[in-house]
């Protein structure tokens, strides 16, 4: 075994899909993955895996983690054991999704805004209102308490 220096944190892009359509993005995300992910089952593995193998932060992006269906059961794997944070386009988080990554214990959230105006990160999206959805899910995180500095 390796000796770490410090300890091991990693990044996961746990999804192809996105409800966006960024024009730099580097996933090559939509809202059909063509390529096959990993199962529910395999991710809680794979997050078991790396508890086991002393690792103390995840950091986890896309596409859009919250497009995929069953990424709150695999936050919730990830958050009672391990500093876990979230990049997010905030679109999909409502007051009930805020107050609920909140309680489960998700350290951080990040949520990508493109730009001062709705003109700048609308164009940049590829998508129409997702500016205001945005600086919206980032009040509804403030209200709950989410740290601001990631925010």
């Amino acid at each position: 075994m390796p000796r770490y220096v410090t300890p091991p944190k990693i990044t996961v892009s746990i999804t192809n899909t996105c409800n966006l359509k960024c024009c730099w993005c580097y996933g090559d995300c939509g809202k059909i993955d063509t390529k096959p992910e990993l199962s529910t089952e395999e991710w809680c593995k794979f997050v078991d895996y790396l508890v086991a193998n002393d690792f103390i932060r995840i950091y986890i992006e896309g596409g859009e983690p919250f497009f995929r269906p069953d990424f709150l059961k695999i936050l919730k794997r990830c958050a009672r054991k391990m500093m876990t944070v979230v990049r997010t386009n905030g679109t999909l988080i409502t007051d009930a999704l805020a107050k609920e990554l909140k309680t489960i214990g998700v350290g951080r959230i990040c949520v990508d805004v493109m730009g001062a105006r709705a003109e700048t990160h609308d164009a940049l999206t590829g998508v129409e209102g997702s500016f205001e959805k945005s600086c919206i899910a980032v009040r509804r995180l403030a209200a709950v308490g989410q740290p601001k500095e990631c925010i």
